[in-house]
């Protein structure tokens, strides 16, 4: 279990520093003249997806997080 966590942490980091992505590119956003949602300044709807690991606390076993 040690060792995939460790090899998906190895793994992100090498896509996430591989990746081109620019942060230049990256516009500022605003909420929507409604309020419901956000956009970018020229008014395109921006889509945020996430995810979290809310069970992570309880779903590990203590040797799995133990280094």
């Amino acid at each position: 279990m040690k060792k995939n966590i460790i090899i998906s942490i190895v793994l992100a980091s090498i896509f996430f520093l591989e990746s081109n992505i620019l942060f230049a590119d990256i516009q500022p956003l605003k909420v929507s003249d409604n309020g419901r949602y956000l956009t970018t300044l020229n008014g395109d709807p921006v889509f945020l997806n996430a995810d979290t690991c809310w069970k992570i606390a309880w779903k590990l076993k203590k040797e799995d997080v133990e280094f």
